[in-house]
């Protein structure tokens, strides 16, 4: 009858020691002493120790935070740090402590500097912030109900997210935030009004294109429009694919990346027939 085995290990402590002498590019890998170091990055020498130690990534702005609900949204605009946490806008003061401007929308903030000033769009009416750190709700013409996103092309504000109208695309007056309706401003409907799948994103493509995301529960589409034509038309590249998030996208070299819910993607610019390339 086979008798059970028992495995004898041993355990030794042992402490990895920190380089105290530097880099050192002449000698082998395999040839330095373990106070030295072949590469060192993100590195600083602590006098106290007497030793290489790693640098904290990144600078803390600030120490302290107005809630538990966590940060949605930054931006720096006018050297002014800004971010929305918990449907409220802060900025860091001169002594990095969160100053309160005022209540914002529910949704992940757009920003967008436009005409001297920081435009917001973040599930609410139009709302702008002033070079003396004021933040207001923009009041015109014709304003469009709900906005969650915010782009600029020619000079022009575009806004997507209208309550009212999700498959709409809402253009303002040249270089006025305020005017949204009547001459020199335009809008244009992508699909039909019933469809499943509203606007959710607007971003630089190749060409000069305005590159537009739908999604649903059921349906994704990527298209486009070219803002200089005379009367300029959505037309479909992928009745199968979408941008996750307007968040998910970059322009990089004339070519957009996009991150759709499995996988990235890349358009990189037009055919014969003038129809982007994925």
């Amino acid at each position: 009858m086979p008798q059970a085995g028992q495995k004898h290990s041993t355990h030794q402590e042992f402490q990895i020691p920190y380089p105290t002498e530097g880099m050192n590019l002449s000698a082998p890998v395999h040839l330095l002493p373990q106070t030295q170091a072949r590469l060192i990055e993100n590195f600083y020498y602590d006098y106290s120790s007497g030793a290489l130690k790693t640098r904290w990534p990144f600078r803390r702005y600030s120490t302290t935070s107005p809630n538990d609900s966590g940060v949605n949204g930054i931006y720096y605009w006018d050297s002014t740090m800004f971010f929305s946490c918990d449907a409220r806008l802060y900025y860091l003061d001169g002594s990095l402590a969160y100053v309160l401007l005022d209540d914002i929308g529910t949704e992940p903030p757009s920003f967008l500097p436009f005409h001297n000033y920081l435009q917001i769009a973040s599930g609410i009416g139009l709302q702008e912030v002033s070079t003396s750190t004021v933040l207001t709700t923009v009041s015109g013409t014709g304003m469009p109900t709900t906005v969650k996103q915010l782009y600029e092309q020619n000079t022009r504000l575009w806004a997507i997210g209208n309550s009212s109208y999700p498959n709409y695309i809402h253009g303002s007056k040249v270089n006025d935030e305020t005017t949204w309706s009547g001459a020199g401003t335009v809008y244009y409907e992508l699909g039909q009004s019933n469809d499943e799948a509203p606007l959710i994103g607007l971003v630089k493509g190749p060409s000069g294109y305005i590159v537009c995301f739908k999604k649903g529960d059921q349906q994704k589409y990527t298209g486009f429009l070219d803002p200089n034509e005379t009367a300029p038309v959505w037309r479909v590249v992928s009745n199968n694919e979408s941008a996750h998030t307007f968040r998910g996208t970059a322009y990089i070299t004339n070519k957009l990346w996009v991150m759709d819910t499995f996988c990235p993607m890349a358009m990189t610019g037009t055919d014969a027939t003038e129809r982007l390339i994925i």
